[in-house]
């Protein structure tokens, strides 16, 4: 009895050494350096895609973002176009109302406008500041609104009052022209 017990124990030592041998050599496989590198590949291939995907989405919100401003670039253009146009029409009308309240004047103020271009041009100023120029000099006799039309209009010798009453619309331009946000400095001009 005690035989078959020892040769059970026997038994079951044997197997649990072939087991422990078949465990350390599939440890082995299972850690070895060619798997360790295979997986390693493996993760690397996975976060390569993903990050390229990733990539491939930011692009592409970051080109329709792109567009997007170039839109709003073009419409804030064509607005700007637009009000510019606008600006010099209004321009162009507040000059051509004081015009034909002065008869004796007419086309005065364009002329001036385009005597002081030309001045500003020669000086070599910014084209910004040539326009501004052009502008307040449209604009310098707006403060002849002021002034009454039979004053303006009077065909003969002006009176001192009636001249000083003339005299005003330069400090009468620039109350109305001051209040006003132009492109620059227009009635200090």
């Amino acid at each position: 009895h005690n035989l078959s017990r020892y040769t059970s124990v026997f038994c079951w030592q044997q197997k649990a050494l072939q087991y422990q041998r078949k465990y350390s050599e599939l440890t082995k496989t299972l850690f070895s350096d060619e798997l360790t590198e295979r997986i390693s590949d493996m993760q690397t291939k996975y976060e390569t895609e993903r990050l390229e995907k990733l990539v491939a989405e930011r692009t592409h919100e970051l080109e329709q973002k792109i567009s997007d401003l170039a839109q709003s670039k073009s419409d804030l253009q064509f607005s700007m176009s637009k009000l510019q146009t606008a600006l010099n029409g209004t321009i162009r009308a507040l000059a051509a109302t004081v015009e034909t309240r002065d008869p004796y004047t007419a086309g005065h103020q364009r002329r001036v406008a385009s005597l002081s271009r030309a001045i500003a041009k020669a000086m070599g100023l910014l084209e910004k500041r040539v326009e501004e120029i052009h502008i307040a000099a449209t604009l310098h006799d707006i403060g002849k609104i002021n002034v009454p039309a039979e004053i303006l209009s009077c065909p003969r010798q002006l009176t001192k009052i009636e001249f000083g009453l003339i005299k005003t619309h330069a400090q009468v331009g620039y109350e109305i022209l001051h209040g006003i946000d132009f492109p620059g400095p227009i009635a200090e001009i």
